[in-house]
């Protein structure tokens, strides 16, 4: 998904009125951005999570529920935005593929120190991979 789509995705979910009818396709829609963007265990989608729970917890009835779900939603996928439309994400992603990369060379050097043509093998397949 490219960023474009992405914003466009936020943008869509954002226009929704936050209430009871809202904030399932709020909150799952949020997530899966979260997810996209930052990994399945980013801290950033474990807090959204736990907010969640925490909100599901309380004593409030199922539209106070629905509300403050959708605010929480709305509140993540408008730093989100920002955060995207400021190159936080890109540089992030940038850097965890950078540091992918190292390992899958490392791992490769690591592998000619052995003897054999299958550590050549290994070698030559994460150099590969590197590239």
């Amino acid at each position: 998904m490219e960023q474009a789509d992405i914003l466009e995705r936020i943008d869509e979910l954002l226009a929704l009125t936050p209430g009871t009818q809202s904030a399932p396709q709020l909150s799952q829609g949020c997530a899966s951005l979260l997810a996209l963007v930052y990994g399945s265990n980013s801290p950033q989608l474990q807090h959204f999570n736990g907010a969640l729970a925490a909100i599901q917890k309380s004593p409030g009835g199922h539209g106070w529920q629905s509300q403050q779900i959708s605010h929480a939603a709305q509140g993540n996928l408008t730093n989100l935005k920002r955060e995207i439309e400021s190159g936080l994400t890109g540089s992030l992603r940038h850097q965890i593929t950078d540091e992918v990369l190292t390992d899958f060379i490392q791992l490769a050097r690591s592998a000619l120190n052995q003897q054999g043509d299958g550590a050549k093998n290994v070698a030559a397949v994460l150099t590969a991979a590197a590239f």
